[in-house]
């Protein structure tokens, strides 16, 4: 095979990236161009790039093969699932520090999750924005690339020369780490959003107000664009208002006044929100936009609402129109000032190092918003590197002083004239009150205090014994005697609802009822393990019932792979009346679960677990202190006024929310109402058989063993089958995997794995996740050798001498850690064609200590604590992997939706010291007693 020639390879030959290969062709680039449908490279060549050093691919190892090291390869295809699926298809062919570089409009979340999953197999990641459009990517976008500052130095030759230039300079720099380029990519385009917002409200003033013809209002435009407002937006919209149709009439007036958006700009307002920043302007263009695609609305509206009579317009004339440059120049000001700012703030959140000179410099040129405006920013920048806002710089500070009077002027005339000016006045509105020293933000904290106990901070300078600097202040003047009482409720929701979204990362949502004597706030997060998308939850439907489900249907309801389990059942309780119903339906299914259900009809709350406890439902009982029900599947740890119980998996439960209205005996009231439902209709527990066999010796029942194991085989395997089958890839031809296993080389792990291997796509890897903690006795044995068994006084004599702890090397080398490495070599063995990944999960002291309490609470035995650490160490999946005994770690981060791990086979098997005991004294009916106790007081997942 010849030698690579490829400078660069690009995959994706829509417009976009037929005009950006032509464009670094003509850079002196040779590019490698590749497309799904590979007779479009055949179709390109023997075209548009005809007479070219462009070369083609018809596969993506034969791209790859054609490249030079490190290899650079340029995604210009749809945002979303397609990057994540060419990523994949791309990775068996690379080489670590090979980069791969997204040129679509991807969402900057997805950028930093690409980097860090490239950057943990070795490989480099560059989310780049592209702007400027098709011309753009011909002849010089703006291109903003971030990611993985390795990167860089190979790339910068080739998209600074492709990039526009102004005034010598390329409109192109590094931005920052992880997703920093395509979120600059993604304010560009909220700011894109406001000028052209904007400008639409200026054409609607001179339009309706003025009433000039479009031919007069392209003249102004084409004036405005000689001064401060030079730009390609302004000199576009004056093409546009010239162009007429073939009878002469003004094309503009015949397009539909219903705006597209393709979701870039609520991206940017939405991030705003996320981030606490007031980004008005770009806010009010997007629902300028959602306004604009109600048509048939307005039209109904504008038939039954009235507004101000229309006047003729009989003031100066062009004191107006310098009025309307001014208010368009100021509120310009104001969206790039609020777009600085959200991109500061961001900035410090995800410790990103933006270059906010280069920023305004990459966007001057060959993108939308490039503008001479863009120059000045530049400066300020440059300047005052850490410029706190664009208005405190002092040639903006002047010029929006300047323009203030006319800008005023113009919103006010438009006011009175009903025409509606969302982003003029929006960026008015953000001038008055960023410029206040004192907003009646005061009377919005008091009245949030008043019915929500959310407390206060004292104005400087008017501090008292009562109310004290610094601190959060409840008033009882205001929220009454239950202020702190209510405070406590709303701290605990707002770390439970933290706690559970977590848990559910494709979906939470709360609904709240206003009952007659009581408030119920249900929430409930979703992640998604089969059906063809994600259901949102809390189920509800039109008569108020409502379904919060945490668990797994395997059998008992139908359920198909496409349909969603928790919508399945609810469409059966809808439909169910008396407890004997809902406790028959619960009592069908089979898998693990905890579930809340509301009755509106009776105003019955039904909940509980499934019989051996394999979801956790905390239940919080009414005190006086503290008067909330409240039933969780998260624990936050311990709280000082609230006292938590697991929820007895004996029976389903019930109670008449009536009785958890506020008064007096709210301490008694719920828990006399609070009545057990028997699971099975009676006393009898079916999970257990008394006195299964008659026998006081181990070595009676061998004879019985060879069915009862081979029923055990199949009944595992078909539980595991279950669980592993339907599980949705991230991609269609995504090798991640799907599967995890917590994995200790114990005979439950082990065959676990060995289970799913059975069932799982041959393809995909199976993460085998051990868990190994730091021992800081170990460390303090190694460095204080024998002196422990001194007596006390001589001890204290030699560590005054000085030890040096910092020298010894942590050895993550526990009991797990040994068998786990020995077991996975039999699943080698087993099973030779699969990939296992054995993950090494080193938890240190500090941060094991750390977490211990908010991972279980309530924990009855430090059995119960260890196994929830483990699970929850092992849940984030981020460790380390080897590619052979001697090699170096690298970083890992597991892809897997589900964790499979046992519940024990000591506890299952009764292999524990207590179950011997238990059979020396009580025979083998003890043993079966203790396994029951076990399992019925559940292991309480974190």
């Amino acid at each position: 095979m010849s030698a690579p020639t490829g400078d660069i390879g690009l995959i994706g030959l829509a417009v976009m990236g037929q005009n950006l290969i032509l464009n670094m062709n003509d850079k002196g680039f040779t590019v490698v161009a590749y497309n799904r449908t590979t007779s479009k490279v055949d179709h390109f060549l023997a075209n548009e790039a005809k007479g070219t050093n462009v070369l083609g691919a018809h596969s993506i190892q034969e791209l790859c093969a054609k490249l030079k090291r490190p290899r650079k390869i340029i995604l210009l295809v749809k945002a979303g699932p397609a990057v994540d699926s060419f990523i994949e298809q791309l990775i068996p062919f690379l080489e670590p520090g090979d980069i791969v570089i997204d040129g679509g409009n991807s969402h900057y979340p997805d950028s930093i999750r690409r980097t860090e999953e490239l950057e943990s197999k070795g490989f480099l990641f560059v989310g780049s924005g592209v702007s400027g459009g098709e011309e753009g990517a011909r002849y010089g976008p703006s291109l903003m690339p971030g990611g993985s500052p390795a990167a860089w130095p190979h790339i910068k030759e080739i998209f600074q020369a492709t990039a526009a230039q102004v005034n010598g300079e390329a409109c192109c720099d590094w931005v920052g780490e992880t997703g920093a380029g395509h979120y600059v990519k993604m304010v560009h385009n909220g700011i894109e959003y406001g000028d052209m917002q904007l400008i639409a409200e200026a054409y609607d003033i001179l339009k309706r107000g003025l009433g000039l013809p479009e031919s007069e209002i392209a003249d102004i435009f084409l004036k405005w664009n000689k001064g401060v407002l030079d730009s390609f937006l302004i000199d576009i919209t004056a093409n546009i208002l010239k162009f007429n149709d073939d009878d002469g009439e003004p094309m503009v007036t015949k397009i539909l006044d219903a705006a597209g958006q393709k979701g870039t700009g609520k991206w940017t307002a939405i991030a705003a929100l996320d981030a606490g920043m007031p980004v008005t302007l770009i806010g009010e263009a997007v629902f300028a936009r959602c306004l604009s695609s109600i048509k048939s609305e307005r039209v109904r509206a504008s038939k039954v609402i009235s507004g101000p009579q229309k006047e003729e317009f009989k003031g100066d004339k062009k004191q107006f129109l310098d009025d309307l440059e001014q208010a368009l120049y100021a509120s310009k000001i104001i969206s790039y000032a609020q777009g600085f700012m959200l991109m500061r703030e961001t900035a410090k959140e995800q410790n990103w190092n933006l270059n906010y000179a280069g920023i305004a410099r990459m966007w001057r040129g060959g993108c939308i918003i490039k503008s001479v405006f863009l120059g000045d920013i530049t400066s300020a920048y440059t300047k005052t590197a850490n410029l706190e806002s664009l208005l405190f710089d002092d040639f903006f500070n002047k010029a929006v002083h300047k323009a203030q009077p006319g800008w005023r002027r113009i919103i006010a005339q438009a006011v009175l004239w009903g025409i509606p000016t969302p982003a003029f006045s929006t960026a008015l509105a953000f001038f008055d009150g960023y410029r206040s020293e004192v907003v009646p933000a005061n009377i919005l904290q008091a009245q949030r205090d008043y019915f929500g106990a959310h407390t206060f901070k004292v104005v400087p300078g008017k501090e008292n014994a009562k109310l004290k600097a610094g601190e959060d202040i409840p008033v009882p003047a205001l929220a009454g005697d239950d202020s702190v009482v209510i405070e406590r409720f709303n701290q605990l929701y707002e770390r439970l609802q933290a706690a559970n979204a977590s848990r559910g990362p494709d979906a939470q949502d709360t609904v709240v009822l206003l009952e007659e004597n009581c408030r119920l706030s249900f929430t409930a997060s979703e992640l998604r393990l089969r059906g063809e998308s994600f259901v949102s939850q809390p189920h509800r439907d039109e008569q108020g019932n409502i379904l919060c489900w945490n668990g797994e249907i395997f059998d008992g309801i139908e359920v198909s792979s496409t349909e969603n389990d928790g919508e399945q059942l609810f469409s059966l309780l809808r439909n169910l009346q008396t407890p004997a119903e809902i406790r028959d339906c619960m009592g069908s299914i089979e898998g693990p679960y905890a579930f809340v259900y509301y009755q509106q009809s009776t105003q019955t709350l039904y909940f509980g677990r499934d019989p051996l406890g394999r979801r956790s439902l905390l239940i919080h009982r009414p005190t006086r202190e503290q008067p909330h029900f409240v039933l969780t599947s998260v624990s936050v740890g311990s709280h000082p006024s609230y006292v938590w119980e697991e929820l007895s998996t004996e029976h389903l439960y019930a109670i008449d929310v009536t009785a958890l209205s506020l008064r007096e005996d709210i301490g008694l009231a719920p828990i006399e109402s609070l009545r057990a439902i028997p699971r099975y209709g009676s006393d009898s527990d079916p999970h257990f058989v008394d006195d299964p066999l008659k026998v006081q010796h181990l070595d009676g029942i061998l004879p019985h063993l060879v069915t009862a194991v081979d029923g055990l085989i199949d009944q595992l395997d078909r539980s595991v089958m279950l669980r592993v089958r339907d599980i949705p890839k991230r991609g269609e031809a995504s090798s991640q995997a799907r599967v995890a296993v917590l994995f200790s080389g114990g005979i439950d792990s082990t065959m676990l794995a060995f289970l799913a291997s059975r069932h799982a796509d041959p393809s995909e890897p199976i993460d085998l996740l051990n868990v190994a903690f730091e021992n800081p006795r170990k460390i303090t044995v190694k460095v204080e050798g024998n002196i422990g068994g001194l007596p006390k006084r001589e001890r204290k004599q030699k560590l005054r001498e000085g030890l040096d702890y910092s020298a010894i090397e942590i050895s993550y080398d526990v009991p797990d850690r040994l068998t786990g490495l020995q077991e996975v070599e039999e699943l080698r063995r087993l099973c030779p064609g699969r990939t296992w990944n054995f993950v090494e999960i080193n938890v240190p002291f500090e941060v094991k200590r750390g977490v211990k309490e908010a991972i279980m609470y309530p924990s009855r035995t430090v059995m119960d604590l260890s196994l929830a650490m483990a699970l929850y160490f092992a849940a984030r999946g981020v460790g380390e992997v080897r590619s052979g005994p001697a090699a170096q770690p690298v970083p890992y981060t597991s892809t897997a939706r589900v964790l499979l791990n046992g519940l024990g086979s000591d506890e299952l098997m009764g292999g524990y010291g207590r179950f011997r005991t238990a059979f020396k004294h009580g025979g083998w009916q003890a043993i079966v007693d203790e396994v029951k106790l076990s399992i019925t007081s559940g292991i309480r997942v974190c």
